[in-house]
């Protein structure tokens, strides 16, 4: 139980036990959460849907509520920044989580922290160092749960952000360490910990899928013999297949490509007593299906979006009312909704097509079967796509049962808002898919007749239908027998 936990805060248990309805551990946290609250750097791989978050924010806040401000509270005079600890996340959306769920946390605790989101596309940066001032006054340490890009605004541009962390940073956590030591993403996380060069600060990774890479990479960032936990999964299991939940019954089909779509429709209409998520390869194609699947006006159903396309607050409207809305519903996405989001109710994750890596196939499928829950996870494969289900089954050891091919009969869709849509959402197909040929294992002809068969059920009746601007093509690096019309 959480309140068996040696040096916990009492008032983050009863908010635990009151506001969350939580009072036993899983399996996973049990096998670190007391070695966190003592203090120890640790890269922890859990499973998905095994509470990660409140894996890290509970030892990071009973540290920061055990120590005493060093600022004195009720003068007007401008206070440095007591940034306390700083909590890394790769999306918008999980950080933006985190923060609610450290908030309720600290429900019932002593008002001597505060709690920041600091991300893109919410509010502007010196909307957030306004917030961050006025938390400086009243003598608050600060917990700032951010985005990579944004952080490093703050630590470039907002005075004495930088001097904050440098004096008074004691925990540094990276969630979804795996993305976040991605190429892009790595110089952010190591100014910061550079910045964080107390020799008193924790480090907490947490992830679903480590690498040897990950490990490995990760190490710097620790102190002491402290390094990696497999918090629950065999070691025979690869990557992806460690992140596996139990609760949730994961297979695939193999289909023709034009059976794709129809397929997916029928399997999301089949769920009648919860929410589903449909996970797609593109920005576009999230758009497109989602509008596809709204025409056919099908009883009782509701279909969201959320992409890199949408705005900020269009994607926190559409996951607030994916979690309100009534089954069947469905959220259609690219893999921004992949990593960490916890929606209750989520029954079952289908994916159109393969994923852009492994990885991500254990993040979507973690979307379900969350906090002791049951759930599904179908893929939805091309036959031409069989190479990359062999890999996350004989290689990742990933439990997924494949299932007899069917197929279905998809209506004539009504004409599309835009008709240019579904050639804008083909164009952006031949790019994802070109990206992942040596990974299928496809020759150079065999690229756009799979793309023109799979979008054949959404009105791309010939590929001349879908002519293509010759710049692009060279930059796509295209071969010369790539088969689509030149515009």
């Amino acid at each position: 139980m959480f309140s068996d936990l040696d040096g916990v805060s009492k008032c983050a248990i009863e908010s635990l036990h009151d506001d969350f309805k939580y009072k036993m551990m899983s399996t996973s946290q049990s096998m670190y959460m007391q070695a966190l609250i003592n203090g120890h750097d640790m890269l922890v791989r859990a499973g998905t849907g095994t509470g990660k978050t409140i894996g890290f924010l509970l030892p990071l806040l009973t540290r920061l509520l055990d120590s005493k401000n060093t600022v004195a509270t009720g003068s007007t005079n401008k206070k440095p920044l007591l940034v306390a600890a700083v909590i890394v996340s790769p999306a918008r959306e999980l950080a933006e989580q985190t923060l609610e769920q450290a908030r309720r946390l600290l429900a019932r605790c002593p008002k001597s922290l505060s709690v920041h989101a600091l991300v893109g596309g919410v509010r502007s940066t010196s909307g957030d160092r306004s917030a961050l001032n006025d938390a400086a006054l009243r003598g608050e340490r600060i917990v700032a749960v951010v985005t990579p890009g944004r952080l490093m605004e703050h630590m470039q541009s907002t005075p004495g952000f930088s001097e904050g962390l440098a004096k008074h940073g004691r925990v540094l956590v990276l969630d979804e360490v795996d993305r976040l030591l991605d190429p892009g993403f790595r110089p952010v996380v190591m100014k910061v910990a550079a910045a964080m060069a107390n020799p008193e600060r924790q480090t907490l990774l947490f992830t679903a899928t480590a690498s040897k890479d990950v490990q490995e990479l990760s190490r710097s960032l620790l102190k002491g013999d402290d390094t990696f936990l497999n918090a629950g999964a065999s070691e025979a299991q690869g990557s992806a297949g460690a992140a596996h939940n139990a609760n949730v019954k994961q297979e695939a089909v193999l289909v023709r490509a034009d059976q794709m779509v129809p397929v997916i429709r029928e399997e999301f209409l089949s769920e009648k007593d919860g929410l589903t998520v449909i996970f797609v390869p593109t920005a576009a194609m999230a758009s497109t299906l989602a509008s596809i699947l709204r025409s056919y006006k099908d009883a009782g159903t509701s279909v969201f979006e959320i992409h890199s396309r949408l705005s900020q607050g269009q994607r926190s409207r559409a996951v607030s009312d994916f979690k309100n809305a009534k089954p069947p519903a469905a959220i259609v996405a690219t893999d921004v909704f992949a990593r960490g989001l916890d929606v209750s109710g989520v029954t079952l994750v289908l994916q159109l097509g393969i994923a852009p890596d492994n990885a991500q196939v254990a993040h979507r499928v973690g979307r379900t079967g969350r906090g002791g829950a049951k759930g599904r996870a179908l893929m939805v494969l091309a036959m031409s796509e069989e190479r990359v289900l062999r890999d996350l089954i004989d290689r990742e050891k990933m439990p997924i049962v494949l299932r007899p091919a069917y197929t279905y009969e998809l209506p004539p869709p009504p004409p599309p808002v835009s008709p240019h849509a579904p050639c804008k959402t083909f164009i952006a197909s031949i790019g994802f898919y070109k990206a992942q040929m040596k990974r299928l294992g496809w020759k150079s002809n065999e690229l756009v007749p799979f793309v023109y068969e799979m979008f054949a059920s959404l009105g791309v009746n010939t590929i001349s239908a879908c002519p293509v601007n010759a710049k692009l093509v060279k930059k796509m690096g295209l071969p010369a027998d790539h088969g689509l019309k030149i515009q």
